[in-house]
């Protein structure tokens, strides 16, 4: 018998620590930092490993910035996911940009949070069209940090938190 209380103990962490493991697969901060530098094959195999699902691309054209969009667990029943990524590039222009949405006011801190430890300074916030802007900016990047509302599919209104990742050259 006690032995089978072992078992079920066991089992029951497991499914604890697996659950957590899923939940970890979303990005750090620092994670978003390093991809902003790589290629567009880069970016794709990372967020793969971790579970994202790919949903649109676009070729860059002389008026517009090429894109690949991912969506991090996404629903079965619609469009709806905990946060969607997009990273914008042109070869031409040397231009890598990754833009984060997450819906969660924990990783909006979290990621608020380790923008600051990066020592980035506050350089000011704006209301546009009924969204808050701030902007940080860092020693090589910038982060423009959006806040916005939306309405969910019982039609309650909820935050979401967009952050931008670009290069301070890139303005």
């Amino acid at each position: 018998m006690r032995h089978f209380n072992k078992i079920i103990i066991l089992l029951f962490i497991a499914t604890i620590v697996s659950t957590q493991f899923i939940y970890a697969q979303n990005l750090t901060m620092n994670q978003l930092v390093n991809m902003r530098k790589m290629d567009v094959g880069g970016v794709t195999n990372i967020l793969n490993q971790k579970n994202w699902e790919f949903i649109d691309a676009d070729e860059e054209t002389d008026d517009v910035l090429g894109n690949v969009s991912f969506a991090y667990q996404k629903s079965v029943y619609n469009d709806n996911a905990t946060s969607f990524l997009s990273y914008y590039f042109s070869e031409e222009l040397q231009i890598k940009r990754i833009s984060i949405q997450v819906n969660s006011r924990l990783k909006y801190n979290e990621y608020l949070s380790a923008i600051k430890k990066f020592g980035c300074k506050d350089i000011g916030s704006k209301v546009i069209d009924g969204k808050i802007y701030q902007l940080y900016q860092g020693a090589t990047t910038s982060f423009i940090i959006s806040n916005g509302i939306t309405q969910n599919s019982y039609n309650v209104n909820t935050s979401y938190w967009n952050f931008e990742l670009r290069d301070n050259d890139d303005f």
